[in-house]
């Protein structure tokens, strides 16, 4: 969703593409490295260690929802949008088993839009 509402926006609106996907890659790389080699050791890992990389973890999934709600927002009505505008969509990715209902018939609507045009 964030690749496909990122080509929508217009040029002067996007956002750091470069970062999202980057954010989206780490917590794949985090989970399938870092938690077999933190849970087969036989020496505990330390907190200093655990505690920062979860942390950046749960930041990554936060600018995920961000990135994209504000990316839909930017699409439909293609001007600068404030926090105001895209936070009920925020709240709904992070409430997804019942924002899903909401928030896919919006991007069907974009992704015609684009087949269309």
């Amino acid at each position: 969703m964030g690749s496909f509402l990122g080509s929508i926006v217009k040029p002067a609106l996007k956002l750091n593409a470069r970062f999202f996907r980057f954010v989206l890659v780490y917590p794949f790389v985090y989970m399938f490295i870092f938690f077999p080699f933190f849970f087969l050791r036989p020496a505990p890992v330390p907190a200093a260690v655990i505690v920062p990389l979860n942390l950046f973890g749960m930041f990554c999934l936060l600018y995920i929802f961000y990135f994209v709600s504000k990316n839909l927002v930017l699409a439909e009505t293609g001007e600068p949008a404030s926090f105001s505008e895209y936070a009920g969509l925020f709240l709904l990715f992070c409430f997804l088993p019942i924002g899903v209902w909401v928030i896919q018939p919006r991007i069907n609507r974009l992704y015609e839009k684009r087949i269309s045009s």
